[in-house]
């Protein structure tokens, strides 16, 4: 038997971590516990009322393969956790999150509530949980996917620590979704509260807007978060990074927005004191504007005319980013 698979058949049984109950805004009790064989019934059912929105983004089990999953849970490669309470008047599974493990490490994690469970503060209790147990059972590192426009778990894992390390289209449903990373041995990072990085465009536009994320925590102490939309309130400071070809809706027709070389040409517009958009058209184009930024931050983003809209760096008008910057 190959060494991995071997210690793939442990993970189970050095697991571990016991039975705790925990409050929920709004006093709901619940129990956190291992998924156990007996849970085949509830966890056919707990997925059986996911609505479309967490079908969509969690790929929801049949009844038959949920079922299994339980049966099975004391022998395969993976931590699994369940929050059990009050439903109806009944005992139901209300979230499920787990750590997997596939023929090499790290292990893909992934959690899921029922409709009604998700106000409550329940996905950032099982993610502790589960996470904390994790780490004391010798789990370092850990691994998700996530689709850019579910903003409200996007969030919830980079308070955790997880960051962007890739991007990728999905087989399943032919869309992008972002990979990220957490390293579990350090604490999550501080997030900015009034300022958040947005990646507009295709695959490869992400990558610029970390590389904007990262320069602007060197600079703010605080790490802004990334997003895939901008902020539904309008609040905050927002940090547009656009491939301008690729958004909807984009004027192309701006003078300022005019290519004028087969290389293309990047942009750093200050749009109001609330708004920053570095952009291309183009991936390539827009990554280059947010290397020059970068740069400029690194720096002091001393150039003239720059303004700080609170602490963000700012230019007081369009700066040009050329094809060979």
């Amino acid at each position: 038997m190959p060494e991995w698979s071997s210690r793939k058949g442990r993970r189970a049984r050095e697991w571990r971590v016991d039975p705790a109950t925990a409050t929920l805004r709004g006093g709901r009790d619940v129990l956190l516990r291992p998924v156990v064989a007996a849970d085949a019934a509830g966890m056919a059912d707990f997925f059986a009322s996911l609505g479309e929105a967490e079908a969509y983004y969690f790929f929801a089990l049949g009844e038959a393969e949920a079922g299994r999953l339980a049966l099975e849970a004391d022998q395969a490669p993976a931590f699994r956790l369940v929050a059990v309470g009050d439903l109806d008047g009944g005992s139901a599974i209300l979230g499920y999150a787990f750590l997997r493990w596939g023929d090499e490490d790290p292990p893909e994690f992934g959690v899921c509530l029922r409709p009604g469970a998700q106000a409550g503060g329940l996905g950032r209790i099982l993610m502790g949980r589960l996470f904390g147990s994790a780490r004391a059972s010798g789990v370092r590192r850990a691994y998700l996917t996530v689709h850019p426009e579910n903003a409200r778990a996007l969030l919830l894992y980079q308070r955790f620590g997880f960051v962007l390390v890739g991007e990728f289209v999905n087989d399943h449903q032919g869309v992008k979704q972002y990979r990220m990373e957490v390293d579990l041995a350090t604490g999550p990072p501080a997030l900015a509260e009034d300022v958040v990085v947005v990646a507009q465009g295709g695959v490869g536009i992400a990558g610029a807007a970390s590389r904007v994320q990262g320069a602007l925590e060197g600079l703010l102490g605080v790490r802004p978060p990334l997003a895939g939309r901008p902020p539904a309130d309008g609040g905050g400071k927002c940090v547009l990074v656009s491939d301008l070809s690729a958004v909807p809706g984009a004027s192309l027709d701006s003078p300022l927005l005019r290519s004028p070389g087969p290389g293309g040409t990047a942009w750093i517009v200050g749009l109001d004191p609330h708004r920053l958009l570095i952009c291309g058209l183009g991936v390539e184009s827009a990554d280059r504007a947010a290397r020059r930024y970068a740069t400029l931050l690194a720096c002091g983003a001393n150039e003239a005319g720059w303004t700080y809209a609170g602490r963000l760096p700012m230019p007081g008008s369009p700066l040009i980013v050329p094809a060979n910057a």
